[in-house]
């Protein structure tokens, strides 16, 4: 290994989830900008025998970007989308966040979790803090 620091990746990192929570069912959140990139993350997770719960990285009907097409939903669609991400962080032991600079509507389900008892695996550049990716 060269004197470079080894950075962890999210494999290394989730792999280290199953010898610290029991129940293996995941939620995955992360910004709707990182969608591929989640689902990519929840099948591994699939392969390695967690249960995932969340389906908003599954959606090939969704516009590329969340925020402009949750503006432009009524009420009661905002009210959906926010009641489906509550019943699959409440059906997951834990939460794993793909963290970025820009994070705000992930950040919701990880304040479910949060709320719930459960734990937040924050996963990606930790040089981000919460409260730059909330002002973000």
């Amino acid at each position: 290994m060269s004197d470079e620091q080894h950075t962890p990746s999210i494999v290394d990192e989730l792999s280290s989830l199953t010898l610290r929570v029991h129940a293996r069912s995941v939620y995955v959140a992360a910004p709707f900008t990182r969608k591929f990139e989640a689902a990519q993350v929840a099948a591994m997770l699939t392969r390695c025998g967690w249960r995932v719960t969340s389906s908003w990285h599954t959606d090939r009907t969704a516009p590329a970007e969340t925020r402009e097409f949750e503006g432009d939903l009524p009420q009661p669609g905002k009210l959906s989308i926010a009641l489906t991400c509550v019943a699959e962080v409440t059906d997951a032991s834990c939460v794993v966040l793909l963290g970025g600079a820009t994070c705000r509507g992930a950040l919701f389900e990880a304040g479910v979790a949060t709320g719930q008892g459960k734990p937040v695996y924050w996963v990606g550049d930790r040089s981000v803090t919460l409260f730059s990716a909330l002002s973000s």
